[in-house]
C-alpha cells in the first residue's frame, strides 16, 4: 500500500542534532533541527548496529542529510508536536572534527545546542535558527585550528546576541530601552564609566528612567560602558570574526585583555538570556554560578 494511502508522509532535509536519547540496546530517539520542517522528533532504529546505514551518522555538531517518514497532519487539527517519525536513511553532509579537538570549542557548541533546543518549536519552519546554529558550529570549528584563548567564549557571546535578536529579545545597548533617548553613563567606578542597565526592562537605561524603575522596585544595576559598546560591535559582525572584536577590549581597563573581555561579555549575554528564556543550560551552569564578573568594584 502506498505512503499516501496509509497516511504516511516521506520527508528529507538537512538536519542538526539537538537531543539524543538511547532507546533499548541499539536504537535512538533524536530531536533534530531542519531548515524546512523545523524541529522533529524521530526514532532511529538500529542506530548502534555496526552494519546499519545509520551507524556513526547521528553525531553532535555535524550537518546531516536525513530521510524519514511520519504520520500526515490532519486538516483542521490544531498545531501540535508531530508523532514520532522513523529515520529511513542518513548521511553526513558536513563533518566538524575541530569541535572534538578543543574542549573550549566543544563546550561552547554544547551551549549553542542547548540554547537552540529551548528556542525552537516542533513543526515550525526554522531556516534562520538552523542557519545561525550552523554558522556557530562553523565558527567554533575554524577557531579550533588556532586554539586562541577566549575565542570560544567570544563566538558564543556573539551567538547569544544573534539568537536574542532572532527571538525579538535583543537588549538595548546604545539608547534607553524605555524612552529611546540617549543614555549616558550614570557613574564611574574604578576609573571606568558605567551605565544603568535592567534586563527586566530590556537593556540600557537613562538616568531618569533608571531612578523611576528603581523607585517602582524594578531591579536596576550598572554595567561598564565599554562592555555594551563591544556588544554592539559583536552584533554587526559574522560569528567567525567575534574574537577580533574583543582584542583589545576598546575602552576597557588596561588589564582587560581579549580573554578576560570575552569572559565578561559571555557573562553579560548569558545572564541576559538566562533571565528571558528562564532556562539555564547545563553546560553553562557552573560559569553563571560564579559572581557577576561585571559587578561594579567597591
Amino acid at each position: 500500500m502506498s505512503a499516501a494511502r496509509t497516511g504516511v508522509a516521506r520527508r528529507s532535509d538537512r538536519a542538526l542534532l539537538l537531543r539524543r536519547v538511547p532507546y533499548g540496546n541499539t536504537s535512538l530517539i533524536v530531536h533534530v533541527l531542519t531548515p524546512a520542517h523545523g524541529r522533529r522528533e524521530l526514532m532511529a532504529k538500529g542506530a548502534y548496529r555496526p552494519k546499519t546505514r545509520l551507524c556513526g551518522v547521528l553525531d553532535w555538531f555535524d550537518t546531516l542529510e536525513l530521510e524519514w517518514t511520519e504520520a500526515r497532519e490532519r486538516p483542521g487539527m490544531a498545531p501540535r508536536a508531530p508523532e514520532l517519525g522513523q529515520v529511513r536513511a542518513g548521511a553526513l553532509r558536513d563533518r566538524r572534527r575541530g569541535l572534538t579537538r578543543w574542549i573550549g570549542a566543544y563546550r561552547a557548541a554544547q551551549s549553542m545546542t542547548e540554547l537552540m533546543e529551548v528556542a525552537t518549536r516542533f513543526g515550525a519552519a526554522e531556516l534562520d535558527h538552523f542557519s545561525l546554529l550552523a554558522e556557530g558550529y562553523d565558527a567554533l570549528d575554524a577557531s579550533a585550528a588556532d586554539s586562541e584563548p577566549g575565542a570560544p567564549e567570544a563566538i558564543l557571546a556573539a551567538f547569544d546576541l544573534a539568537l536574542a535578536e532572532l527571538l525579538g529579545l535583543s537588549p538595548a545597548l546604545d539608547r534607553c530601552a524605555v524612552c529611546g533617548e540617549a543614555a549616558p553613563p550614570v557613574e564611574e567606578r574604578g576609573g571606568a564609566p558605567r551605565v544603568a542597565f535592567s534586563a527586566v526592562l530590556g537593556g540600557r537605561l537613562c538616568g531618569d528612567d533608571a531612578r523611576e524603575a528603581h523607585a517602582r522596585g524594578v531591579r536596576v544595576g550598572t554595567l561598564p560602558a565599554w562592555l555594551l559598546e563591544l556588544a554592539g560591535s559583536l552584533q554587526r559582525r559574522p560569528l567567525a570574526s567575534a574574537p577580533d572584536a574583543l582584542a583589545p577590549a576598546r575602552g576597557g581597563p588596561a588589564a582587560t585583555g581579549a580573554e578576560d573581555a570575552a569572559r565578561r561579555m559571555l557573562d553579560f549575554t548569558g545572564r541576559f538570556l538566562d533571565r528571558h528564556l528562564e532556562s539555564r543550560q547545563k553546560s553553562r551552569a557552573r560559569f553563571l554560578a560564579s559572581p557577576d564578573r561585571n559587578r561594579a568594584p567597591r
